[in-house]
């Protein structure tokens, strides 16, 4: 065989085996948070939306169940506490009719909220953290419409809320 070959062979086969001895430590898991037991406390709400409770908090619960790596549980069992406030809904108009521009064809939903996590020994885990979120509501048929498509969207605005908190708190450790 010439020489250049077993060369540039040997070569190929040296790239292998660090490539190899490089990703041996990869782990597609990612850490696991320092607590498995969580107490989530009824969600605090300073909006003008009292509905947005009921299915933040219904989200938020749906979250770490389908999660499945934290186990909900009463406060005298809890490793850690979460305590989410919503503080801020605002609905701001998104787009206006390209026939009649004194008519709004779509609204902005923003729901804000803060979030700390504790630990029963007091390590601060996270403190009034932000989080927020803004989606459209749209309609075709015209403004009287935006009253439902605003209705309609909320649950969505609700469960990315929801989905953020419980990846801050089972996110990366």
């Amino acid at each position: 065989m010439p020489r250049h070959i077993l060369q540039f062979s040997s070569f190929i086969l040296c790239l292998v085996g660090l490539a190899l001895a490089g990703c041996s430590s990869y782990s597609r898991h990612a850490a696991k948070p320092p607590f498995h037991r969580i107490y989530v406390e009824p969600v605090d709400n300073r909006t003008v939306a009292p509905q947005v409770v009921a299915l933040f908090s219904k989200n938020l619960r749906e979250e770490f169940l389908r999660d499945g790596s934290l186990q909900l549980v009463d406060r005298d069992q809890a490793e850690v506490t979460l305590t989410v406030r919503l503080v801020s809904y605002d609905i701001n108009t998104g787009a206006y009719s390209s026939r009649d521009t004194d008519q709004v064809s779509s609204l902005l939903l923003n729901l804000g909220a803060t979030g700390n996590l504790i630990g029963k020994d007091g390590t601060i885990y996270f403190e009034n953290r932000p989080f927020q979120r803004t989606n459209h509501a749209f309609t075709t048929t015209g403004p009287q419409d935006l009253p439902s498509a605003r209705y309609q969207t909320l649950p969505s605005v609700a469960e990315q809320i929801a989905r953020d908190v419980k990846n801050a708190v089972t996110g990366v450790w």
